[in-house]
C-alpha cells in the first residue's frame, strides 16, 4: 500500500512540473511580439498553436490523475 502511495504521489508532482513547464512556455509564446513568432513563408503561428495544445493536454493529465483515483476509491 505504501508503494502505491509513493508511485501516486511522484506521478503527481510530475505531472504538475509538467504542467508548469508548459504554462510557463505558454506564457512566454504569448507574451512575444507577433513577428517573432510567425513563419515567414505562410503566415501562421503554428508555434503558438503547439504550446497551448501541450498546455491543454498537461491540464488534462493533472485532472485525470486527480479524478480516476477518486472514482476507483468510490467503485470499491
Amino acid at each position: 500500500m505504501q508503494n502505491k502511495l509513493f508511485v501516486r504521489i511522484v506521478a503527481v508532482i510530475l505531472a504538475v512540473l509538467m504542467c508548469g513547464g508548459v504554462l510557463v512556455g505558454a506564457i512566454q509564446a504569448f507574451a512575444a511580439p507577433a513577428n517573432t513568432l510567425m513563419v515567414p513563408a505562410v503566415g501562421d503561428n503554428l508555434q503558438i498553436k503547439w504550446i497551448a495544445i501541450a498546455a491543454v493536454v498537461a491540464i488534462i493529465v493533472i485532472v485525470a490523475l486527480v479524478v480516476i483515483p477518486m472514482i476507483n476509491k468510490k467503485k470499491k
